[in-house]
């Protein structure tokens, strides 16, 4: 993992730093998520099966380590592949990107919720 964990620790700085900035406002319980994007290159079992996306230990450790890292629930990380050579689309890139795109509608959902209930 070693470039990667370092990308990671850069980036997950940078977010700390920004969250942290006076002049912008607190998340007020609004979630956050992850799109864990390029989930095909970092695991060969993955890359010949996107449906063992969620099965892969080497993803689930990378998500877990995505969320020491930034702070953001297992829940609220969402492996996806991204297109970047495929000429067609493909259905279980889809499903991922749908799925990812799903949670992060019912959270805010959620959370909109709650807000007019208070």
């Amino acid at each position: 993992m070693g470039g990667e964990e370092s990308k990671l620790e850069s980036a997950a700085s940078k977010l700390q730093s920004t969250a942290s900035q006076p002049d912008l406002p607190p998340s007020q319980g609004i979630p956050q998520v992850i799109i864990m994007t390029k989930v095909d290159e970092a695991c060969p079992l993955v890359k010949n099966d996107l449906k063992k996306v969620y099965t892969s230990k080497k993803i689930k450790e990378k998500m877990h380590f995505c969320s020491e890292m930034i702070g953001v629930p297992m829940n609220c990380i969402f492996p996806v592949k991204n297109y970047h050579d495929e000429i067609d689309t493909d259905d279980d890139v889809d499903v991922l990107v749908l799925k990812a795109f799903d949670q992060i509608v019912n959270f805010a959902h959620e959370r909109l919720m709650e807000a007019a209930s208070n």
